[in-house]
């Protein structure tokens, strides 16, 4: 006769496991609480013989004892005598299941499972047992469905298995679900007051993840009018919801009930914390400091954070030496995080920057480079720091190069500015429009065009800028407090259009302008910065001979930086808007007395003076001029007219009594602090000049190609340089392997140049209708045509066959239909009656994110399939498998193409196909590896039908 067994229950909740309903001990394994019952025994009637009495009992002390694994073999020595009972085989199931033996627990719990149809109660807690087990095999759905079988029993046990089934939901993250079962679970538990506050609160919890902080708040509530002994945690939760919903003071509220809760100084200083967060989101920056100081003084882990908070506060505040104190101190708290301690300096030295201590900020900026050596962002900050404040290029320039060394293969926005400020406007932009391929999310469009509005900033070119920051807003960024504060923005933040912008858009402008001796200067300086950079095409002798004349070209900004201001300033006067003061007859003057300037003095004859002051309200005003004086605008000149008398009355400063010429406000290159770069300001050595050769020299592929004097009148070629994409960043020098490959097609290879189809940025259209000549070129001489294709721009994959194609200039990488499919242009020409054809393929192909690959490489890589390769075709291809086909800079080509014309070059195009492939196939190998340090491993793929024969082809056709 068996002996039963009470519920023996493992119930998994996030932080608390709630037991059955009758007495039990609970042992806590781990993070794990498992309910230890004490196994309730019925006497049989048999006699059993003592040893097998004297095994039990040792069984349960070991369990007991917690030694699961003696007491598992002492259970299964029990069924290997004979006794086979339910409780053996479950008890055997609880070893294992703390051993983590999860399969091996469930074999027993299934074998237990007969022995007690009937027992609704001991079944509950079987099967909850095996799901508990499945959860913990992270096998979710076998988890749901013992679940299931255990709730439909409907025991007393009910609510603790919809508790757990809402619990694996929550480890699926579906949180709707879990949800669900922890409502469900809710009545149940309604004399248990801290269970229905604890299901609230993981109800809240899983409305917060959910972002629903409306729903959230509600549940906290509930679980806290329960008022359980436990509720710090929930008010804290509330309080995060709160601040989500920026509802800050109930945000505050909140945290405020909770720290009652809690006596250890973390928790507190964390809260207190949070409070301060809350008073700055309120703009309470009185409070703030408050609680942060609070939150400092208990002097815990966390005090770097909070010094690091304060300061930054302090900042805002304008107490920059304040702010920098306690960043200071903050970096005690970092001693073993040297990427943290880098980024306090770096504040340290923006604050040294809003002081006016340049000196200082390229101090700290230094110490954030020694602290991070690697991260490129503080090499860029100091020589922006040099560049734009210390005017000192000559600084600037190797901060700049290092960033962009730092950053060669995995560019950041760093490099496109660093580039910018060494004069590559192309370069930064071409950059920027490459990292924004690789944007998916819309915040990281909005930041993305943040960004380009920074650069074009940088780059003084207002009205980009000015558009890219109008397009950042529209897209979703909203950190209106950094636009206002960050420095990139210098150029243009103090300007009207960036008011107007700022109106447009409903964000506080709450700026203070700099004085307009400043606003000329600052504007003045980037501007001439600008100028001051040598540009790509200029020669260093152009170069010094263009900066003798710095004096001039200041003169020159300062002049059209004044206009543009002046007439801003104009455009807000309304000249029609004056009080007329009492005439002066002995100085036979009306003063002009205006709101927001200086008055005039406009002289009007005696005999004139009436009608003037009868028509004060028609008076015409025209030729209005304004100076700078003293550090302020002045109006210089100013047309009158009496329309009734047409008479014309003028104001002139020059011809006021007091007025000083030696007031006017004027630039010079002294008041500039210029340090130009000295390597450039001087004549270049003959190493420098030898180097600017070279980068500039023409490839040697594209000097002197051999002449082939036959011409053979069967060949054809259709040649296609795909380089500048609608949709998709630029593919370098695709155009120029393409012209090469075109001189290499008629010069060497033989093709009359009225055979040779050649296309620079070919549309979907445009391909389609050169395949279509190439065709009826084909059929047209019927076996004899020799085909050459030659193709270099961007391909692309499909994403569910991975079918390559190449892609037109007007494709979309993600829209197949928009590009022409490989294997159906190999068919169609495999099927045309031809004596060979052969294609090469500068491109490549990749399964990977096309952003990132597009990025990286000249394209998507591509690797044609054999199984549409047909007829008598031939196909060299830059890469296989998922490898890049490389440019290679130096040589302004593909790195493919390049030693695919340098073997042609070198042989006169005498060359077979074998030759030529394990040429490519080993040289472009090689050179990818040591110029890029990656792999590019061209390859041939030939029709079967030609079986050997393809290695012995003529590329000249010989």
């Amino acid at each position: 006769m068996g002996k039963t067994v009470k519920a023996s229950f493992c119930f998994k909740s996030f932080n608390t496991i709630f037991e059955a309903d009758t007495p039990k001990s609970t042992t806590m394994i781990g993070n794990k609480f498992f309910a230890a019952i004490p196994f309730l025994f019925v006497l049989t009637l048999a006699v059993q013989a003592q040893t097998l009495e004297e095994i039990e009992k040792k069984a349960f002390d070991t369990y007991n004892a917690k030694d699961y694994t003696t007491s598992k073999i002492l259970f299964q020595k029990l069924l290997n005598q004979g006794k086979k009972e339910g409780y053996i085989y479950w008890n055997i199931a609880l070893c294992s299941s703390f051993l983590e033996e999860y399969d091996f627990s469930n074999e027993n719990y299934q074998l237990a499972i007969p022995f007690y149809q009937g027992d609704n109660e001991n079944l509950g807690t079987l099967y909850a047992n095996i799901a508990d087990n499945y959860s913990s095999l992270k096998k979710q759905e076998q988890a749901l469905t013992w679940y299931d079988k255990a709730i439909s029993l409907d025991t007393k046990y009910k609510g603790k298995y919809l508790w757990n089934k809402g619990s694996v939901y929550f480890v699926m993250d579906k949180l709707t679900e879990a949800n669900d079962y922890y409502k469900q679970a809710i009545p149940f538990y309604s004399d248990k007051i801290e269970s229905q506050a604890r299901l609230y609160k993981y109800i809240g919890d899983n409305y917060k993840t959910l972002a629903d902080y409306q729903n959230a708040i509600e549940s906290y509530n509930k679980g806290i009018a329960l008022n359980p002994e436990e509720v710090g945690d929930i008010y804290w939760d509330r309080g995060i919801a709160y601040y989500w919903l920026q509802n800050y003071s109930g945000a505050i509220g909140s945290y405020q009930s909770a720290l009652s809760y809690y006596t250890a100084d973390e928790s507190k200083a964390t809260l207190y914390s949070n409070i301060a967060g809350c008073y700055n989101k309120m703009d309470d920056k009185t409070d703030a400091i408050q609680y942060y100081e609070k939150a400092i003084a208990l002097n815990t882990e966390k005090s770097g954070s909070y010094l690091w908070s304060l300061a930054g506060i302090l900042s805002d505040q304008k107490k920059y030496d304040e702010a920098i104190n306690n960043y200071l101190k903050a970096t005690s708290y970092y001693n073993d995080d040297p990427e943290n301690v880098a980024s306090l300096y770096s504040n340290i030295a923006n604050n040294y920057t809003n002081l006016k201590e340049y000196d200082k900020a390229i101090e700290n900026y230094t110490s954030s480079i020694s602290k991070s050596p690697d991260n490129s962002k503080y090499l860029y900050y100091r020589g922006k720091a040099n560049y734009i404040y210390l005017n000192n290029q000559a600084a600037a320039k190797p901060d700049f190069l290092k960033t962009i060394e730092m950053e060669k293969g995995r560019e950041t926005i760093y490099t496109a500015y660093a580039k910018g400020f060494l004069g590559d406007k192309e370069g930064a932009i071409y950059l920027m429009n490459k990292l924004e391929t690789q944007m998916k999310e819309p915040w990281e469009k909005s930041t993305h065009f943040y960004n380009y509005a920074c650069l074009y900033a940088l780059l003084s070119d207002e009205s980009n800028a000015i558009a890219y920051l109008d397009k950042a807003i529209t897209e979703g960024y909203s950190n209106y407090d950094w636009i206002l504060k960050d420095d990139d923005f210098n150029f243009i933040k103090y300007k009207k259009s960036f008011k107007n912008l700022m109106e447009k858009h409903n964000i506080p402008f709450t700026i203070e302008m700099p004085s307009v001796e400043e606003l000329i200067t600052n504007e003045v300086r980037s501007v001439l910065n600008v100028w001051l950079v040598k540009g790509e095409f200029e020669t260093s002798a152009q170069y010094q001979e263009r900066i003798k004349n710095t004096d001039q070209k200041i003169k020159e900004i300062q002049n059209k930086v004044t206009q543009k201001l002046m007439k801003e300033e104009l455009d807000a006067i309304n000249f029609k808007d004056f009080f007329l003061g009492r005439y002066d007859a002995d100085r036979q003057a009306f003063q002009l007395n205006y709101p927001n300037m200086e008055p005039i003095a406009v002289e009007v004859p005696i005999a004139e003076a009436p009608s003037f002051k009868e028509n004060v309200a028609k008076l015409e005003f025209s030729g209005q001029k304004m100076v700078v004086s003293q550090n302020k605008w002045v109006l210089s000149y100013l047309k009158i007219k009496n329309p009734v008398t047409l008479k014309i009355y003028a104001f002139d400063i020059t011809k006021q009594p007091d007025y000083d010429p030696s007031n006017l406000f004027a630039l010079n290159v002294g008041d500039l602090n210029l340090d130009v770069d000295k390597n450039l300001a001087t004549k270049p050595s003959s190493k420098q000049e030898v180097t600017k050769a070279n980068i500039y020299s023409i490839p040697d592929i594209d000097k002197e190609i051999p002449i082939n004097p036959t011409k053979d009148e069967n060949s054809f070629a259709l040649v296609i340089g795909n380089e500048n994409y609608v949709n998709e960043i630029k593919v370098p020098f695709a155009h120029n392997d393409a012209g090469s490959f075109k001189n290499y097609a008629e010069k060497v290879l033989g093709i009359p140049a009225n055979h040779i189809h050649f296309a620079k940025d070919a549309t979907y259209g445009q391909m389609l209708t050169e395949l279509e000549w190439l065709a009826n070129v084909i059929k047209a001489y019927n076996g004899k045509a020799k085909v050459f294709v030659y193709y270099a721009g961007h391909g692309m994959p499909d994403e569910n066959s991975g079918t390559a194609y190449i892609l037109p200039v007007d494709g979309n990488s993600t829209i197949s239909k928009t590009a022409v499919k490989l294997d159906e242009m190999y068919s169609m020409l495999s099927q045309l009656p031809a004596e060979k054809i052969t294609v090469f393929l500068d491109a490549c192909f990749s399964g990977a994110a096309r952003s990132g690959d597009l990025a990286k490489g000249r394209g998507v890589k591509i690797k044609p399939k054999e199984n549409v390769v047909n007829g008598n075709l031939v196909i060299f291809s830059a890469t296989s498998g998922n490898e890049t086909a490389f440019p290679y800079a130096e040589m302004q080509h593909g790195l493919f193409t390049y030693y695919l014309l340098k073997k042609i070059k070198d042989t006169n195009g005498l060359v077979n196909y074998q030759e030529l492939a394990a040429h490519l196939s080993t040289t472009v190998y090689q050179q990818a590896v040591v110029i890029n340090n990656k792999p590019q491993t061209p390859t041939v793929v030939a029709s079967p039908v030609l079986g050997e024969s393809w290695k012995d082809f003529q590329l000249s056709g010989k």
